[in-house]
């Protein structure tokens, strides 16, 4: 894994998803998911909603896992035990993102050609 997914503002070189069509790298990554059977019903959901707040330059998301709970009328252990399970499962990677005192919890999707 290269080392510039520690840092979400190198990732993008690494990662440059804006070569693709939004919708081609988003769909084969939500089939790819959708199409594992190792990964359960509500981790399934949870990638659904990370697809939806991905952005599509670098793939990377950060919305706060209250705020995907909320969106997807889960719990907030129900979205990190998902995120848990698709970070294992190598379609998200981690990492944390700091902003003055503040730290953030940051996903890249990986290319479905990356497992």
């Amino acid at each position: 894994m290269p080392a510039s997914l520690t840092n979400p503002a190198k990732a993008a070189t690494d990662y440059d998803f804006s070569k693709q069509s939004k919708p081609a790298y988003r769909n084969a990554w939500i089939r790819a998911v959708c199409g594992d059977d190792t990964i359960t019903g509500p981790s399934n959901h949870v990638a659904h909603l990370l697809n939806y707040f991905v952005n599509s330059k670098s793939g990377l998301f950060c919305p706060a896992q209250d705020t995907l709970a909320k969106t997807g009328g889960i719990s907030v252990s129900t979205v990190k035990r998902s995120l848990t399970t698709l970070e294992q499962a190598g379609y998200i990677h981690g990492v944390k993102a700091v902003k003055g005192q503040h730290t953030y919890n940051c996903y890249f999707l990986l290319p479905t050609s990356a497992r």
